[in-house]
């Protein structure tokens, strides 16, 4: 919602629930991947031991219907109601936990920078709910209290560049997380 929040462009209430359902359909379908790639390692620690697949009230099979079940809705959500962009970046983010930090995470320090890679590309995903690339015109609306009522005009603005407010938040977050 962050990403929404900072975005230059108008959103409707559509697009910002396509967002956030798509958003969290991406970390619904990643969990059980992690959930499955991790089992023996999270037999071991205990914050994890908890988890259902290494209890065994959830076996693999369920896990892995769950996570094809939101790996096809979740970019179906976002790329219908949302954009293209938002979709790929929604399944990029879930190659990139599953498939790059989570195998990292046994071997190097790296997976620190994979990770905060991973949690810079959902705000980003909001940042492009509407557009993430510039447009030709467009006219943004501020609907200030009515003391400022001469103040209510549209604003037009030229070539809105969105692009940069979402990778602003993308690289803040990048920075903030590869800090530590």
């Amino acid at each position: 919602m962050s990403g929404v929040a900072l975005s230059l462009l108008p959103i409707t209430v559509p697009v910002l629930l396509a967002t956030a359902i798509g958003t969290t359909l991406c970390s619904a379908s990643v969990n059980p991947l992690n959930h499955l790639k991790e089992t023996p390692f999270d037999t071991q620690m205990t914050r994890t031991r908890m988890r259902p697949l290494v209890q065994g009230a959830i076996s693999s099979a369920p896990a892995t219907s769950f996570t094809i079940i939101t790996g096809i809705v979740r970019p179906t959500v976002l790329a219908i109601f949302c954009n293209p962009v938002s979709a790929l970046l929604g399944m990029s983010n879930i190659g990139l936990y599953a498939g790059v930090y989570t195998s990292l995470k046994q071997s190097s320090v790296i997976n620190t920078w994979v990770g905060s890679l991973v949690g810079g590309i959902p705000p980003l995903i909001g940042s492009c709910g509407g557009k993430l690339f510039p447009t030709s015109m467009y006219s943004i609306e501020f609907f200030p209290p009515p003391f400022f009522s001469e103040f209510t005009a549209a604003i037009p603005v030229e070539h809105v560049d969105n692009l940069k407010s979402a990778l602003a938040l993308f690289f803040s977050i990048l920075l903030a997380v590869s800090s530590f």
